[in-house]
């Protein structure tokens, strides 16, 4: 408890609605194989993750909704005794509610779980989770499911799980055959829900993270007859609540065949928010280099006779979800879905011959000539994108401007000190930040840039103050080339966020500074103070410190160690600003050959394992003999993310040791999974016996990405 709601309170942010698709491979408006009168449990149709920080109101994106549908809205606030919710609404659809449970004990997060049933059926659906008695804090976030009225049934008093304590959150429900359960655990402490480890095997939709305030997670699962544990079995030390709520198979109806984890197909009578269709993707250009190179699109595969995951397994959709994109229809941006985003920070002219072997998308377009997406195959962020893709809300705010509501001039940018704020100081950024992104059209996401201060130096209420205004953000630390401007004592800047606050950043002379894993260690901390709730992008350098190209080995990794820290897009910066006579755009420089054959070889290998990447989380499938953590939970050792594509796992792992050399690492998947694993571009098979495979990690620098054959 020592230490608990110190932050500035009107930092917090607004969040956004979002619709987080199921982790299990669902997307909006998909239903399953059907077949008649089915055991297997219901599964939601779509999941919608709404974060209300400082907002009165968070509403759904529309969806269709049906007569006899069922509306499940679960709910966390940060602290019970000073901000309740009240009844949730639907606009569209008739919908009755029904608090079905809720733990509103001081010193708990307030908990809640309504049901809904829809009475009256509308293709324009939406609901809002509302906010209720606010006395002071006012963190809060909900999850909306939407469950098929022809496949699913609540019984007239529906079996609830409902439960409080200190340690582990668990809590009993009893429940007939052929159900499912929703539930969710909410954390006054706060404490890191990285490692969280489940109770059976659910599906987590959702989860919300800012430290210090509270955390949450939101599940479904299937059921069997009789009493069982929801919750988890790790972490310990959380000041909990556990709800859940039986969803019944509807009797004689169709149900999805399988598991509760289906194997989506898309259907055109149950639509939530339309996926995004690309106008046109590049098709990639394999580079053979040492680093991973392409391989042929997965195909899916069947991991068991039951297609199931293996036990204590669970799926997690990314960030935000696969259907984030299809809430601004303008963007046609298939960045969730078939593409991995990979972008240039302001390219001039109508960009290089070769981009398309770089990337897809052009970030800050203003230097484009007029009319640049005419022909082109290349999605734009920025002013000048017509077509295709998203806007730009502005760079380096958090530097220009400072953090603080003070009043904005209007003035933009670096070089008017003074003139920005009409306090004369730099405390107007969230001012500027609120202004400039409410000037941009609603119907296109909106991108953000950030620099060193929210990155590194701000807390979680400082960044969700900035990210609230924008859908999609991204800080540019060059951790290989800055050697000055992270130490010249910029608004404070004097270390980076490569360490821990219990054991403090290094410092800018460490020569750890530079290492490749410093990029995922940044998406982690970042990520860790957002939530998990929207897409953080990784920048990336080309230009070292001398003005020359980093190393590309270092380059590759670093790419690759915040991919798998969670990052949802690369950004490169490549102009040389160092290098007497350097290229603006340092891709065109020869002297830069090797980082740009680097760059083709991650962007082949992006390209063709997007389905993969865009894939939810295997969570628990696999664990490392190199599992060492920071104090804080950054990966110490090796850092790996596991992906579950239709069946088909994948392991991508780096690294990220303070030093090593030649360190062979054993790794142990779930339930004894797998044959063996293909290292992908390597040209090797490595045999798995008894569920373990051994690998060697060569340095820091060092990625392997295995596919795992059933």
């Amino acid at each position: 408890m020592l230490g608990r709601h110190w932050r500035i309170l009107s930092a917090c942010a607004a969040g956004l609605a979002v619709p987080a698709l199921m982790a299990a491979g669902l997307t909006s408006g998909l239903a399953s194989t059907m077949t008649a009168a089915s055991s297997a449990p219901p599964v939601p149709v779509a999941s919608y993750h709404l974060t209300g920080n400082a907002t009165p109101s968070e509403t759904t994106s529309a969806f269709s909704a049906a007569t006899g549908d069922i509306l499940i809205v679960k709910a966390v606030t940060e602290d019970a005794a000073n901000l309740t919710l009240s009844t949730p609404t639907a606009n569209g659809a008739a919908v009755t509610w029904t608090l079905a449970a809720s733990d509103t004990t001081n010193g708990y997060c307030g908990t809640y779980l309504w049901t809904g049933l829809v009475t009256a059926g509308s293709a324009t659906t939406t609901v809002t989770a509302h906010e209720g008695s606010v006395t002071n804090y006012a963190n809060w976030d909900a999850l909306v499911e939407h469950w098929d009225g022809t496949t699913a049934k609540l019984a007239a008093a529906p079996a609830i799980a409902q439960a409080d304590g200190s340690g582990v959150p668990s809590a009993q429900i009893t429940t007939a055959a052929g159900s499912a359960v929703s539930w969710l655990v909410s954390d006054w402490n706060a404490v890191q829900n990285s490692s969280v480890a489940f109770n059976g095997t659910p599906v987590m939709e959702a989860s919300q993270y800012i430290p210090n305030i509270h955390s949450a997670e939101y599940a479904f699962q299937a059921a069997s007859s009789g009493a069982q544990t929801l919750g988890e079995a790790a972490p310990t030390s959380r000041q909990w609540a556990v709800l859940g709520v039986e969803v019944q198979a509807k009797t004689g109806a169709p149900s999805p065949t399988g598991t509760a984890t289906p194997t989506a197909t898309p259907t055109a009578t149950r639509t939530a928010t339309p996926t995004p269709t690309p106008t046109a993707t590049p098709t990639p250009t394999p580079t053979l280099t040492s680093t991973p190179t392409a391989t042929p699109t997965p195909t899916p595969t069947t991991t068991s006779p039951s297609g199931g995951l293996p036990a204590g397994v669970s799926l997690k959709a990314i960030d935000g979800g696969q259907a984030y994109y299809s809430k601004w229809p303008a963007s046609n941006y298939p960045g969730a879905t078939t593409m991995f985003p990979v972008t240039r920070w302001a390219a001039g002219g109508s960009g290089a011959a070769d981009d398309s072997t770089l990337i897809n998308t052009y970030l800050e377009d203003g230097y484009m000539q007029a009319g640049w997406q005419t022909g082109s195959p290349f999605y734009g962020i920025g002013g000048n994108t017509t077509g295709a893709g998203g806007n730009l809300v502005t760079d380096e705010v958090d530097q220009w401007a400072g953090d603080g509501w003070g009043g904005w001039t209007g003035v933009i940018g670096f070089g008017h000190d003074g003139q920005v704020c009409t306090s004369k100081l730099t405390d107007c950024g969230y001012t500027a930040m609120k202004a400039m992104s409410g000037a941009l059209p609603s119907t296109r996401f909106k991108y953000t840039n950030f620099g060193k201060f929210a990155g590194t130096q701000g807390d979680a209420a400082n960044w969700k103050a900035f990210s609230q205004f924008t859908d999609v953000a991204s800080t540019d630390v060059y951790f290989v080339q800055e050697t000055g401007n992270l130490c010249n004592g910029w608004w404070g800047v004097t270390a980076v966020i490569t360490g821990d606050p219990s054991t403090g950043d290094l410092s800018c002379t460490d020569p750890r500074l530079h290492l490749s894993r410093n990029y995922g260690r940044l998406i982690f901390h970042e990520r860790s103070m957002e939530g998990g709730g929207k897409p953080i992008y990784s920048f990336h350098e080309l230009v070292g410190a001398d003005g020359n190209q980093v190393n590309p080995a270092t380059f590759t990794a670093g790419i690759w160690s915040a991919v798998i820290e969670g990052a949802r897009g690369v950004d490169y910066f490549t102009h040389n600003f160092i290098r007497s006579g350097g290229y603006a755009d340092s891709f065109e420089d020869p002297t830069f050959a090797g980082v740009k054959s680097a760059a083709q070889s991650f962007y082949s290998t992006a390209e063709s394992l997007a389905p993969v990447l865009n894939g939810p989380d295997a969570v628990g499938f696999v664990t490392s003999s190199r599992d060492e953590k920071t104090p804080g939970g950054m990966p110490a050792g090796v850092e790996y993310l596991a992906k579950w594509n239709n069946g088909q796992p994948y392991v991508f792992a780096h690294m990220a040791a303070d030093t090593v050399s030649n360190a062979p690492v054993t790794f142990t998947l779930a339930g004894g999974s797998g044959t063996s694993v293909t290292v992908v571009g390597e040209g090797r098979t490595i045999p798995v016996v008894n569920g373990k495979f051994t690998d060697v990690f060569a340095n820091t620098d060092t990625v392997h990405i295995y596919r795992v054959n059933m």
